[in-house]
């Protein structure tokens, strides 16, 4: 694994491949889709109180969720700016594009304060309190998301 710094994501393709990796996992690219145990809403799967706020910072407008989940474009363009932001975050010496990767996931799916658990799969477990049994744990899902970047998918 070759350490990246700062030009990881530095071209546009790349960048689609983060966005596509993320949209597909989620929710397999579906704009309208809402997860019926969270709320969570579009292609990103984002919990709706994030959406006026989050479409305020990176898209100058603030939606509401049903506007947000009526507007595949505006998802696309939050994903990417958002998700780009993640990286830049998360980039540090030593650390591998595959470390970068899952720890941007590992905050997607669970907070900030998951991101120490990237690689933990005891973390999220189908047995714990959060888990319905039917979600992946954090190792599985920042695999998932690492697995779908690095193929191009």
């Amino acid at each position: 694994m070759r350490p990246i710094y700062s030009t990881m994501i530095a071209s546009e393709p790349k960048q689609s491949h983060l966005t596509d990796a993320f949209e597909m996992q989620e929710s397999s690219k579906n704009p309208r889709a809402v997860n019926t145990r969270t709320g969570a809403t579009g292609a990103l799967q984002l919990m709706q109180e994030n959406i006026p706020n989050w479409t305020l910072k990176y898209l100058g407008v603030r939606m509401t969720p049903a506007e947000y989940r009526a507007n595949p474009n505006a998802q696309r363009m939050l994903g990417e700016r958002y998700l780009a932001e993640q990286v830049r975050k998360h980039t540090a010496p030593g650390r591998s594009e595959e470390e970068v990767i899952r720890r941007v996931a590992a905050e997607h799916y669970g907070g900030a304060g998951a991101v120490k658990h990237w690689d933990n799969p005891g973390y999220h477990s189908r047995s714990g309190p959060y888990n319905p049994g039917d979600e992946p744990n954090m190792q599985e899902y920042t695999k998932a998301i690492w697995n779908r970047y690095s193929k191009g998918i």
